[in-house]
């Protein structure tokens, strides 16, 4: 049930089918649905989705680290990624990706958990990966660059559009090592 989730969740993301991503994780805020929407635009295809669970810190729990190939439209490279989610079940007996208010036992657990060799280990191996991506291949490396530059850009505009006066929502935070959004507070490097 949750490798499901999270392929649904990966199938809105590649589609920026925003309102499909609210269905799977309701926190999502404005800025990060526009984020959706405009990033959907620009990936062609997950090529991998692996996902490794742990137990969560309550029933029904789990932490999730998905690990992903990405394919963006105008490029034949494959950037790998990796990114950490809470996973919860509701009253119903549904899973769904928690990106609310925890307790801070609820933070401290899902801390300790990402300290485990294991998911260092990935999320070592990701780093690694990527970065060897962008020093290697430098048509890639500034390819992504005006990927980025131009998906801020577009959320930017789409958001003054909504209510050009009242946008108070910063913009979602897009670095070298964040190509898709993630949209995880808990989240790892990310391609």
């Amino acid at each position: 049930e949750v490798n499901e989730l999270i392929g649904n969740y990966y199938d809105a993301l590649e589609e920026g089918d925003a309102q499909a991503a609210l269905l799977i994780n309701s926190y999502l805020s404005e800025s990060e649905q526009m984020y959706i929407v405009e990033m959907g635009e620009f990936i062609d295809r997950f090529t991998t989705i692996e996902v490794y669970t742990k137990p969560g810190p309550v029933e029904n729990s789990y932490l999730a680290y998905v690990y992903y190939e990405v394919k963006f439209v105008g490029s034949d490279v494959e950037g790998p990624g990796m990114t950490a989610y809470y996973i919860c079940c509701n009253e119903e007996g549904n899973y769904y990706i928690n990106e609310g208010t925890e307790s801070a036992e609820v933070t401290a657990y899902i801390e300790e958990m990402s300290m485990q060799d294991d998911v260092v280990e990935l999320n070592n191996r990701v780093s690694v990966e990527f970065n060897e991506l962008i020093t290697n291949d430098l048509v890639f490396s500034q390819f992504y660059s005006d990927l980025l530059a131009q998906l801020t850009i577009r959320v930017g505009e789409a958001l003054v559009e909504i209510e050009p006066e009242q946008v108070t929502e910063e913009i979602p935070e897009t670095v070298i090592e964040d190509p898709v959004p993630t949209l995880i507070k808990a989240k790892a490097t990310s391609v």
